[in-house]
């Protein structure tokens, strides 16, 4: 017994280290991540937007683009609170599951239809709804993420192709939903079943981390949902979640709607040292009517700064990258009041909503923003510091 006690012992000292390394890679790659996607959100908001010429397909192509990347803005803001040991906060909203599960089978196609086919298997996946008009309460992008391991793990176990089945259906008191991912596939077994829920666990090798069903288990518990596996080996498996639902209308948010509600055309700075955001920032704003000036650099912006008030064509607003080189953007923050106390400057983070608990160091900062940025959040923002009409050049 003492023997099997320190076996357990070892073997959670042992996932607790893996834990801690883990949360120190996720919040060194956390403020990459978001940096390195921000272009790709902007342009995305910027052609939904703005460009009238597109095809429904690739309107449709697009949302799920910006679908993708929304999810990996707020998976690399949990990974960041995770990695400083913050208890996790989400947005919870009302959800349309039909919406939700047509955006999974998507944003999955390239797994389950292109992959599988180049390695000569055929997965058939099947759609269906008992309800098409069921809502629950929950955070939208962890429910799609859950929904996303559901699939891979269902693919994985198929290798040479099979049936695979999201469907959603009322429990028979109608106060509850049961969600079902059903594969073909290998099957489990009793060991497998009992244990896949744990951290680390995997029987994928190399392949698989062991934390996909264990952090699909940790969303269903935050959705006051019950989790349940039924599988045998060789028959296939079936993944049930069972959650509440949400009786009545729900309101649906409509991705890259609100950047062309913009007031007036303003004269705006732009400081940041990463080139492709600096560009991308600077051609969406632009398409919005904005006069746009970009600086690499905090010293340069602030000589830009200064100029375009000697000309007599003072900046509205400054936008400002937070993580610069030489001055950052609290120093950029500092120097734009010290010479205009009335400038609203925005500053733009890929650390996320972390930098939330340090606004005692934004003293002079008026409005933090996360990267990857939108453009509809900016015009929002820059539209609740009604900066003046005046401001905008001739």
């Amino acid at each position: 017994q003492a023997y099997e006690h320190l076996q357990r012992t070892q073997q959670l000292v042992l996932q607790q280290e893996r834990l801690r390394a883990l949360a120190e890679m996720a919040g060194g790659i956390a403020h990459d991540i978001n940096n390195a996607i921000s272009p790709v959100a902007l342009y995305t908001e910027a052609l939904l937007s703005g460009e009238k010429a597109l095809s429904d397909q690739g309107r449709k192509q697009l949302k799920t683009i910006q679908l993708a990347i929304d999810d990996v803005a707020q998976t690399v803001d949990r990974m960041s609170q995770f990695s400083k040991g913050k208890e996790e906060s989400v947005l919870v909203s009302s959800v349309n599951l039909k919406q939700v599960c047509e955006q999974t089978v998507e944003l999955t196609r390239a797994r389950w239809f292109d992959m599988a086919q180049r390695s000569g298997a055929n997965i058939d996946f099947q759609l269906h709804h008992d309800d098409e008009h069921i809502h629950i309460e929950t955070s939208e992008s962890e429910l799609r993420e859950a929904l996303i391991n559901l699939v891979f793990n269902a693919v994985d176990a198929m290798p040479q192709g099979g049936t695979l089945t999201l469907s959603t259906q009322l429990t028979k008191d109608g106060q509850g939903v049961l969600l079902s991912v059903k594969d073909t596939g290998t099957g489990m077994s009793e060991e497998t079943r009992r244990r896949c829920m744990e951290p680390f666990y995997t029987t994928k090798g190399e392949r698989g981390t062991g934390l996909g069903l264990a952090m699909v288990y940790g969303i269903v518990k935050r959705m006051r949902g019950q989790l349940d596996i039924v599988s045998q080996m060789g028959e296939g498996t079936t993944i049930q979640i069972m959650v509440p639902i949400k009786r009545g209308p729900s309101k649906i948010s409509v991705p890259g709607a609100g950047a062309e509600q913009s007031t007036h055309p303003m004269h705006l700075l732009l400081i940041d040292d990463d080139h492709s955001v600096l560009e991308a920032l600077a051609d969406g704003l632009a398409a919005l009517g904005h006069q746009v000036q970009c600086a690499k650099s905090g010293e340069i912006g602030l000589k830009l700064f200064d100029e375009a008030r000697a000309s007599g064509q003072a900046f509205a607003a400054v936008i400002c990258d937070l993580g610069m080189p030489g001055m950052d953007g609290r120093d950029v923050a500092k120097a734009i009041k010290t010479r205009d106390a009335r400038c609203p400057v925005l500053l733009l983070t890929g650390w996320g909503k972390q930098m939330d608990s340090d606004s005692h160091a934004l003293v002079h900062v008026d409005k933090l923003l996360s990267k990857p940025p939108k453009l509809s959040a900016i015009i929002e923002a820059l539209n609740e510091l009604h900066v003046p009409i005046h401001s905008s050049p001739r």
